[in-house]
């Protein structure tokens, strides 16, 4: 892993971590979506509008194997509804952006998936599965809206955080 790579990843896991291990209060996670206006709504849509794939090479995995491929996934955004479309090789599914719990369309066992706007450049993601956290989901949008960084941590029975992935993704120009 080259200095530089790593050097980034720690100053995006550093706050995650302190506020991970400050702010455990158990498997309670509260979801506390923005209160966007309008405008910030289509420009957080229009940036996660597009087909986006994962940069290996700008990636860390810190739990399980580093992945050997790209991966692909495209958003559509739908503005009436205030979400998106996400599609990808396990399926589609329309994903809503007001901080409630929506059973998983992708997943055969009983998870569920809260999505909300953090601000217009920031969304968070809870998985849980049979009623209990298991994942953390922070996507960091760049202004531009041509690349993110996804941030997963991992959610322990006790409610303990701990980070197990950066993710580098760039927006795919249309047809690529």
């Amino acid at each position: 892993m080259s200095v530089r790579r790593l050097l980034a990843s720690l100053l995006v896991l550093i706050p995650i971590v302190t506020s991970a291990q400050t702010g455990s209060s158990g498997s309670s996670i509260q979801p506390n979506p923005a209160q966007l206006t309008d405008a910030q709504w289509s420009r957080l849509l229009d940036r996660l509008d597009g087909t986006w794939r994962m940069d290996v090479e700008k990636s860390v995995s810190f739990l399980g194997p580093q992945p050997q491929t790209s991966v692909d996934h495209t958003y559509v955004k739908d503005e009436t509804r205030k979400g998106i479309v996400y599609r990808s090789g396990g399926g589609e599914s329309f994903q809503v952006l007001d901080g409630k719990p929506y059973p998983s369309q992708l997943t055969p066992e009983p998870t569920t998936v809260a999505r909300w706007p953090v601000d217009e450049f920031t969304v968070e993601n809870v998985t849980t599965s049979q009623g209990t956290p298991v994942s953390i989901l922070m996507q960091f949008l760049s202004p531009d809206g041509t690349s993110k960084i996804i941030v997963r941590r991992s959610i322990d029975e006790h409610g303990g955080q701990t980070p197990a992935a950066v993710m580098y993704w760039d927006k795919v120009p249309d047809g690529t």
